[in-house]
C-alpha cells in the first residue's frame, strides 16, 4: 500500500510542479521521476506500466532486461517496437527473441527489416552464426541443403539464456525436419523443450510440440501426434493471446484424424462399393468419388503437374534460377509458380511449404 501511495505522490509531485506551479522540470530531472516510478511498479508486479516508464525514459537496455527476466510473458515484447534497432543490436538475447516474437505474430515483414539489421551489426558477435539463415523463414531465396546446423553441444556453450537457446534449437529443429532428419531434429526439439523446462514459456511449448507432432506423424507415431495435439490445446485454451496459432492447431489436428481414419474408411468403402454405388443419384456419386479421393490421398490434385516439378525442386534446395535451368522455364514463369504453389498450400517460405506438401502427401 504505501508503494502504491509513493507511486501516486510522485504523479501527484510531478503534476502539481510541471503543469499548476508552471515549473518545467529538467530532462534529468524527468527522468529521475519516471526511474523512481519504475522502479515501485516493477516491485508492485505491474511490469507494463514499469516498462512504460523506462521507455519514456530512454532507459531501453533496462526495459529489455525485464522483458528478458520474464520469457514466460511474451506479450510483453510489443513494447520492442519503441526501441531503437541500434539499441536491440547490444543485446543478442533480446534480439533473437524480438525477431521469434515477430516471426510468432505473423509480422513477417518486421522479421525481414530486423534480420537486415542484426547481420549487417551482429555478424562479427560469436553467438550470430547460431541465428544465421533465419530470415529463410520468411524469404524464398535460399538452397535448404546450403543451411549450416549448428551442433547442439555449440548451441549449449552459447552466452544466452536457455529460452533463447530453445528458440535457436527450435530453428534449427524446422531445417532438420525439412531435410527428413527426423532423429535429429527429434533430439533439437527435445532439447529446446529442456531448455524451456524452467519458464513455462508457451510460444516455446506450442512449438515445440507443433514441430514434434509434424516429424511424428511423417514417422507414422500417430497416437503419439495426438497426445502432442491434446497438449496444444491445453495451452490454447489457457492462454487468450496466442489465438494466432489456432489455424495451424486445427489444420494440423484435423489432418491426424483424417489419416487414422481413412484406411478403415477406405476398407469399409471396398468392402460394400458394389452394393450401393449403382443406387446414388449422380450428385450423390460426385459427393461419394470426392470422399474416395480423400480416402486415397489424391491430394496432387492441388497442384498442376508443372507446380508439383517446380515443388520437387524446392524440396531438392534448388534456388529460382537453379529450377528455371533444370525445367528449362524463364525466370519469371518459377516465380509465378511459386506464387501459386504458396497460395494453393496457404503457405508463405520455402520451410513452410516442404511442410505442408509433406503433410497433405504431395511428397
Amino acid at each position: 500500500m504505501s508503494e502504491i501511495i509513493s507511486v501516486r505522490n510522485l504523479e501527484k509531485s510531478y503534476k502539481e510542479n510541471k503543469v499548476i506551479k508552471g515549473i518545467c522540470f529538467s530532462r534529468e530531472t524527468q527522468i529521475q521521476f519516471r526511474l523512481k516510478a519504475a522502479d515501485i511498479l516493477r516491485k508492485l508486479g505491474d511490469y507494463n506500466q514499469s516498462i512504460e516508464q523506462l521507455l519514456q525514459a530512454e532507459e531501453y537496455m533496462e526495459a529489455m532486461k525485464i522483458m528478458l527476466e520474464l520469457p514466460q510473458n511474451m506479450t510483453l515484447y510489443s513494447y520492442a517496437d519503441r526501441i531503437p534497432e541500434m539499441v536491440i543490436v547490444k543485446n543478442p538475447d533480446f534480439a533473437y527473441q524480438c525477431f521469434f516474437y515477430h516471426y510468432a505474430n505473423m509480422e513477417f515483414e518486421k522479421c525481414r527489416r530486423l534480420y537486415e539489421v542484426y547481420k549487417t551489426n551482429m555478424s562479427e558477435d560469436s553467438t550470430f552464426s547460431a541465428f544465421r539463415f533465419s530470415n529463410i523463414f520468411v524469404e524464398d531465396s535460399f538452397c535448404i541443403n546450403e543451411i549450416d546446423i549448428m551442433d547442439i553441444e555449440d548451441i549449449a556453450k552459447l552466452p544466452l539464456k536457455e529460452t533463447t537457446k530453445a528458440l535457436i534449437l527450435i530453428k534449427d529443429a524446422s531445417f532438420l525436419y525439412t531435410l527428413c532428419r527426423y532423429d535429429d531434429a527429434l533430439n533439437f526439439i527435445n532439447q529446446a523443450m529442456s531448455c524451456s523446462a524452467s519458464t513455462s514459456n508457451l510460444y516455446i511449448n506450442f512449438f515445440s510440440f507443433s514441430i514434434k507432432s509434424q516429424i511424428l506423424e511423417d514417422m507414422g507415431e500417430l497416437n503419439q501426434c495426438e497426445a502432442l495435439y491434446e497438449e496444444m490445446d491445453k495451452i490454447l485454451r489457457s492462454n487468450r493471446y496466442i489465438t494466432m496459432f489456432n489455424t495451424s492447431f486445427y489444420i494440423g489436428n484435423t489432418g491426424v484424424h483424417l489419416y487414422k481414419g481413412r484406411e478403415i474408411l477406405a476398407k469399409v468403402i471396398r468392402q460394400f462399393e458394389s452394393d450401393f454405388y449403382s443406387g446414388l443419384n449422380y450428385d450423390e456419386k460426385n459427393h461419394y468419388n470426392e470422399i474416395v479421393k480423400l480416402c486415397n490421398a489424391e491430394t496432387k490434385s492441388i497442384l498442376s503437374e508443372r507446380e508439383i516439378d517446380v515443388l520437387m525442386e524446392i524440396t531438392r534446395g534448388a534456388s529460382n534460377k537453379e529450377i528455371a535451368e533444370h525445367l528449362c522455364i524463364s525466370l519469371a514463369t518459377v516465380k509465378s509458380h511459386i506464387i501459386n504453389i504458396y497460395s494453393k498450400l496457404q503457405v508463405n517460405n520455402r520451410v513452410a511449404v516442404i511442410e505442408t506438401a509433406k503433410k497433405l502427401k504431395i511428397l
